[in-house]
């Protein structure tokens, strides 16, 4: 085993055993929680590698730790970009929540304004049929008030017609009495009129 493989052997050990703690508690915790704690782990991990690399002239530690950072940075723009779309799903989620209860809100303000609606329609419903059943009523009375009064108006030139006729019956009345009474004083008259005439003619006799 040549020294640059014993010195990497070495560092790999080194390293493994550092981190190994963090590796063991991070293989506990949830990922979301893991992934920036391992990527700092991996960081450090490539900057010992590095550095190793150059105090020890060993272009294989060095070219180790510039693939493990390269593949830090592109696990970091990986996450990056899933935190990202985790936040835009979060965003689009919490969009789409809004605008459901915007819509249940607009349905339920629909809702109250159709039956606010149904309401006053109803009101207004019950409200032209008490005014027309008042109406009829007062028409009604209208109409029993007319009649009354024209059967008053017969009943009152009844009265006055037959009052009118008893009027003309008492006057013809009276006057066939008086034309009675005046047959009689004639009847009278002429009998006192013979009496006289036969008491003369008897007083010429004698």
């Amino acid at each position: 085993m040549t020294l640059q493989e014993t010195s990497k052997t070495a560092v790999d050990g080194a390293l493994k055993l550092a981190r190994l703690p963090a590796d063991t508690v991070l293989r506990r915790v949830p990922e979301r929680i893991a992934s920036p704690v391992r990527l700092t782990v991996d960081r450090a991990d490539a900057a010992v590698r590095g550095a190793a690399g150059t105090a020890l002239r060993d272009p294989e530690l060095k070219r180790d730790a510039e693939l493990r950072r390269v593949a830090i940075a592109e696990r970091r723009r990986a996450a990056e970009l899933r935190e990202r779309g985790e936040a835009q799903v979060e965003e689009a989620d919490a969009r789409a929540e809004q605008e459901r209860e915007e819509a249940e809100q607009r349905r339920r303000a629909a809702d109250r304004k159709a039956e606010r609606k149904r309401q006053e329609a109803r009101e207004r419903r019950e409200r032209e049929s008490a005014e027309a059943q008042e109406r009829e009523r007062r028409r009604k009375d209208a109409v029993a008030e007319r009649a009354e009064q024209t059967e008053e108006k017969i009943e009152q030139k009844g009265r006055e017609e037959r009052l009118e006729v008893l009027e003309e019956k008492a006057v013809a009345l009276k006057e066939r009495e008086d034309a009675l009474e005046a047959t009689d004083e004639a009847q009278r008259l002429k009998r006192a009129t013979e009496r006289a005439k036969e008491a003369r003619k008897d007083r010429m006799d004698g």
